[in-house]
This record gives C-alpha cells, sequence and structure tokens, in this order.
C-alpha cells in the first residue's frame, strides 16, 4: 500500500464543505491503491509474492537444466568407455538379444553398428524396426551393486543411406579399426539407431530419463 500525505488547505467554506472534500480525495486515493504515477499514466505494483514464484521457477528450470546436463554427460561416458552393447528386437512377439559393436554419434542422437543381412536380427529388425540398446559398466564383482551403471536407449533402426554412410563409417571404424573390412563388405548391414530416448539406471534403482534432439 502507497501512503500519502493529504495537504492541508485553507478553505472559505464549511467545515462540511472542506470535510466532504477531504473524503472525496480519500476516497479517490484508495481506488489507486497498489498503483504507481508514471508519466504515461499509473501501472499496477509488482507483487512480492509473484516475483518471488517467478524466481523460484526460474531457478527450479535452471536445477532441471542442470540435472539434464549431468544426465546426458553420464550417458556419453558410460557409451565412450564401452564397445559392446546388447540389441533387443523382436519377432512374433518373442524377445530375441543380440551382442554388438557399437559406436554413438557425438550429439548422441544415434546409435550405430553393422550386422550381415543372414542374422536373425537383420529379418526381426526387416519385420519391425523398434529396438533397444543395453549398455553397461559391470565388471561382474560385488561392487557392481554399488557403482555399475546402464542405459538403454530406445528407437527406430533403419540402415545408413549412401548420402550420409561414409562419414558414419569413419566414425564407427575409428572406434572399431579391426571391422574396417567388415562393415564395408556387400553382405554387411550398416546400420543406425535413431535414439528416441534413454534411461539410465544407477544402482539397481535410480532411473533418469533424457531424450536426444533440440
Amino acid at each position: 500500500m502507497i501512503v500519502r500525505r493529504l495537504p492541508v488547505t485553507r478553505s472559505s467554506g464549511s467545515f462540511d464543505e472542506r470535510n466532504r472534500g477531504v473524503r472525496a480525495e480519500a476516497e479517490r486515493l484508495r481506488g489507486t491503491e497498489g498503483l504507481e504515477m508514471h508519466s504515461t499514466g499509473p501501472t499496477r505494483k509488482k507483487s512480492p509474492r509473484r516475483l518471488g514464484e517467478r524466481e523460484d521457477e526460474d531457478l527450479r528450470l535452471s536445477e532441471e537444466n542442470d540435472n539434464q546436463t549431468a544426465v546426458k554427460e553420464a550417458i556419453r561416458g558410460l557409451l565412450s568407455a564401452q564397445s559392446l552393447a546388447v540389441l533387443a528386437t523382436h519377432s512374433g512377439g518373442q524377445p530375441y538379444a543380440s551382442l554388438v559393436a557399437f559406436a554413438a554419434t557425438p550429439d548422441l542422437t544415434n546409435l550405430l553398428f553393422a550386422t550381415t543381412r543372414a542374422t536373425r536380427k537383420f529379418a526381426n529388425l526387416s519385420a519391425d524396426s523398434r529396438a533397444a540398446l543395453l549398455v553397461d559398466s559391470r565388471s561382474n564383482k560385488e561392487i557392481d551393486f554399488e557403482t555399475a551403471a546402464a542405459v538403454t536407449a530406445v528407437g527406430k533402426v533403419r540402415e545408413a543411406e549412401k548420402t550420409e554412410k561414409e562419414p558414419l563409417l569413419n566414425l564407427y571404424v575409428a572406434k572399431h579399426p579391426h571391422l574396417a573390412e567388415f562393415v564395408r563388405s556387400p553382405t554387411c548391414a550398416f546400420l543406425r539407431v535413431e535414439v528416441k530416448a534413454y534411461y539410465l539406471v544407477r544402482r539397481f534403482q535410480e532411473v533418469m530419463e533424457w531424450r536426444p534432439g533440440p
């Protein structure tokens, strides 16, 4: 509330008239409570509580962004440290798992792997492109229950097109140089998982989701 002192003026009118004038001025000012006067007219004062709510919301969004960045970097670190992943496909509702050598694109939007066209996993993916890749840091020791992490990437798989294939192949071969001849053989299908979401799990119970893209 803004308190304004009323001016004291002398008047030749009666006391009742002067009193009515004071009351009228008071009523007028009461209607401007919460307003500040500017050259362009009165504007509503910003509510301190609303300002506090906006600050809390900004802080919450900042913390969420920090958390998302931390999850993304944890996923990046895990994918960089591991060479093999478990690929999950299915046929007629029956799940099927395969071990594959993989590589991730720098923006983590795609995971790359290769397989011959005669494999069951390629047949499964030809029928249904949906798949998941599991990457983990287990050491097969008891300490894994405290320190191991796993990330599952879910998305759709498609074969890399000619226009995009060479840079992706170079990225893949940089991580797996021993597979250079294999991935360029005519019987090999070079595939990319277009990742929809990652699910990072720590200590077998802490689950965090991160979605790549803009």
